[in-house]
């Protein structure tokens, strides 16, 4: 596993207002924790990353609370896609950067 990838997903989970919790290079995985927000509580999210002969795979998991309140179940802030754009963002801010991430490359 590349230690770049791991400081990846932490710098993503950190720009998306998570504090880390856990993290394995040789696990494949960072997680973190949300303070609450108008609409949840207790969000916890786990970023899993795997390398293989394509790239590196990542999977986002969020899980928040399940209350539904006076405005419905809206736990979700798009929390998934804010830590995507932080950790493409930590990837074009890098020195070690080859490739620059854009929109239209993942489509």
């Amino acid at each position: 596993m590349n230690l770049f990838i791991e400081s990846k997903c932490k710098a993503g989970l950190g720009a998306a207002g998570f504090s880390l919790r856990q993290a394995s290079l040789a696990g494949g995985y960072a997680k973190g924790e949300h303070g609450m927000t108008a609409h949840d509580w207790n969000i916890i999210a786990g970023v899993y990353f795997r390398e293989n002969v394509e790239g590196t795979k990542v999977k986002i998991i969020i899980e928040g609370s399940k209350d539904i309140g006076f405005s419905g179940d809206v736990t979700s802030d798009g929390w998934s896609g804010k830590i995507l754009v932080a950790m493409r963002n930590y990837l074009n801010a890098t020195n070690t950067s080859i490739l620059r991430v854009e929109k239209e490359d993942l489509k």
